[in-house]
């Protein structure tokens, strides 16, 4: 059901009941297992998602299909059974609102309707009210959570609890949700009304048969995340929304989270700096800053001008000559350079010359004050002569460890051909080779 005709139908009705994870909150994956993937792999516990997995399994029996949190952690392996907060603080941290059915709810609520929330879930009662008020969601009367009592939507007895504290008939309330049968069959089956709610994930990948085909390739958490994100990013859509936040957020997001976390991994000298080399190093800085941060960092400026006043690859660049005596003159260093700048830089090269070097003096200051005695990184995007690089140590003095990104397309070169022109490139750039080129999104 659409949503415009939700909100239609809930005009009908005095007491609305909605379910709560895949309606009212979401979380930014396929998957919702794979939330255990994700702490997997970020708390370095490998068979965690399995185990946890099993461990559920096994605590649901016939006789209690419904169990706490506790009790699934009470049938772990021995070595995952201090991850229990753990689990609680990713979920606080990932479950978002759905601002879909946060309109309805809203609406709900301020039509002054009889509002109460209804989920079969592990989690604890408190921790889900908790998050559900720091996203948003205030003004119900009741949350009912089948853990608490044994009850269940699934069973309709949860359903049979809340029309009894509500003393209605089942024909006066509907229910929201989007599970075939817990939200629509058993509730249908005692009188009550329902209106089913469209997973989001399902629609989104139904409606977007790319990321569905890139998700199904390989199945993996990366892809989860990524196509899981791009799903809270299509539902959120509004007119404050265009083309170019759309490819910041679904393709400039994931590579600079990943591009960050490989910063983040070999920049292992924590009393160094990064240099953040603009302006391509600007996303990357803000990128790693928010998600790490850990050693000391600074944006330069490493312009190609400097490269040709320096003469550092002067050869590149047809026409250097008459470059650098423009530069110069426009500084009020040389007066009256006539039209023929190439024959005056010819015979003023001595004076070009020592202008350059205190250039090059005035530069280095200008960096050493951003940087501490450990190791130096530059971090930019992958370049085919290092420039910025070579430019870096030039004025430095000293030898400099480059990060870089790129991005390839079916019709690039193959990734080992760019790494075989960076190790050409690179001769004499790294001590001891580099650190190589991650697969951001492969």
């Amino acid at each position: 059901m659409d949503i415009e005709s939700l909100i239609a139908r809930i005009e009908e009705y005095d007491y609305i009941s909605f379910d709560v994870f895949d309606t009212l909150l979401l979380r930014p994956y396929v998957k919702p297992t794979d939330l255990f993937r994700h702490m997997e792999r970020n708390e370095n516990v490998p068979g965690f998602a399995d185990a946890r997995i099993y461990a559920e399994r096994r605590a649901r029996t016939k006789e209690k299909p419904e169990v706490p949190l506790s009790k699934i952690y009470d049938t772990i392996r021995k070595e995952f059974t201090g991850l229990m907060k753990k689990e609680l603080e990713y979920e606080a941290q990932i479950l978002q609102p759905n601002p879909e059915m946060k309109r309805v709810f809203d609406l709900s609520v301020h039509k002054g309707k009889r509002v109460v929330l209804l989920s079969d879930m592990y989690l604890p009662s408190g921790f889900i009210a908790d998050v559900l008020s720091r996203r948003g969601f205030s003004g119900y009367e009741k949350l009912y959570v089948s853990n608490d009592d044994g009850k269940s939507k699934c069973f309709g007895d949860m359903f049979q609890k809340v029309l009894e504290d509500l003393d209605i008939h089942p024909s006066e309330l509907l229910h929201i949700g989007d599970d075939e049968r817990s939200d629509e069959r058993t509730p249908s089956a005692m009188g009550i009304a329902t209106a089913r709610y469209g997973k989001v994930i399902e629609r989104y990948l139904k409606e977007h048969k790319r990321e569905r085909r890139y998700y199904l390739k390989k199945k993996d958490l990366d892809r989860s995340v990524i196509v899981g994100t791009d799903a809270l990013n299509w539902i959120s859509r509004n007119d404050n929304k265009n083309y170019w936040h759309d490819l910041g957020y679904r393709y400039g997001g994931p590579v600079l989270t990943a591009f960050a976390s490989f910063i983040d991994d070999n920049a292992k000298d924590k009393e160094g700096t990064i240099l953040f080399v603009a302006r391509d190093g600007y996303g990357p800085m803000r990128a790693y800053n928010i998600l790490y941060g850990e050693v000391e960092n600074r944006y330069v400026y490493a312009a190609r001008i400097f490269n040709i006043l320096l003469g550092l690859n002067g050869r590149d660049y047809p026409g250097y000559e008459e470059r650098i005596v423009d530069h110069f003159s426009e500084l009020g260093y040389l007066k009256d350079a006539g039209d023929d700048k190439k024959r005056f830089f010819t015979e003023n090269r001595d004076l070009l010359e020592e202008l350059m070097s205190k250039e090059l003096i005035a530069y280095g200051r200008y960096l050493r004050d951003s940087v501490k005695d450990g190791t130096v990184y530059v971090v930019d995007a992958t370049t085919q002569k290092f420039s910025s690089q070579r430019l870096l140590e030039a004025a430095l003095g000293r030898s400099t460890v480059g990060l870089y990104y790129t991005m390839l397309s079916r019709k690039d070169v193959s990734r080992q051909q760019i790494i075989h022109r960076i190790q050409k490139s690179a001769s004499g750039i790294y001590e001891g080779g580099h650190p190589g080129i991650p697969d951001v999104v492969s």
